[in-house]
């Protein structure tokens, strides 16, 4: 399912850029949404952006876990 989200619902730049890196990943509203409501704030997006760049990172399902493990405070 193609995401129908608009990026400019975030509010800060750290939201949008962690939006376009999932949906240049996989344009999927589920899996953007479900990552985004996973890591909460800047700081948590952040590390999220930071491991995607970092790692080259385009599988979805180890963006998923990851964003969990940041959720919870597990260093990745």
């Amino acid at each position: 399912m193609k995401c129908s989200i608009d990026r400019t619902k975030f509010k800060t730049e750290t939201g949008r850029k962690l939006f376009d890196l999932l949906k240049n990943i996989w344009d999927d509203e589920d899996f953007i949404v479900g990552t985004l409501s996973e890591v909460k704030g800047d700081e948590k997006r952040q590390k999220l952006i930071d491991f995607i760049e970092e790692e080259n990172v385009t599988d979805d399902e180890l963006i998923v876990l990851a964003a969990g493990d940041i959720a919870d405070g597990i260093e990745i």
